[in-house]
């Protein structure tokens, strides 16, 4: 079976029949792959009756797909480490961290929990700006 008829059927739980089947599975794979347009339904199904080779965006598309379907990640390895978390945070064994540590002014390794977050607590938010204050 050609890989994206298979998605299509996955994503859609029966084989695609309409037009609109096709356009849904072109919109859902260009978010796959966080595409700006979706792929038209035409474009979709040409694809797939014709049997064309599926390569580049489009089969990541097919990738990241299977993978959401799955519930798996898609081709991204991981390392176990070891963190410490507060009791009071409910964090399960295996929990992947999407997001690289930082180190604070303490010297504390941590994981921000917003783009710019450059602290870990607030105490050494206060510490930073008297360290400012003291080097002007």
């Amino acid at each position: 079976m050609h890989p994206l008829k298979d998605v299509g059927a996955r994503f859609l739980g029966r084989m695609p029949e309409s037009d609109n089947d096709y356009n849904a599975i072109g919109i859902r794979l260009a978010k796959a792959i966080k595409r700006k347009s979706p792929y038209t339904g035409y474009y979709i199904k040409g694809i797939i009756e014709r049997d064309f080779a599926v390569s580049g965006p489009i089969s990541k598309a097919i990738e990241n797909l299977n993978a959401e379907l799955d519930a798996t990640p898609p081709t991204e390895e991981y390392r176990p480490v070891t963190v410490l978390v507060p009791y009071s945070f409910k964090i399960p064994e295996g929990t992947v961290i999407q997001r690289d540590a930082r180190v604070c002014v303490c010297g504390t390794t941590f994981i921000p929990t917003a783009w710019n977050q450059i602290n870990h607590t607030r105490a050494c938010a206060k510490m930073r700006a008297q360290l400012r204050r003291r080097g002007k």
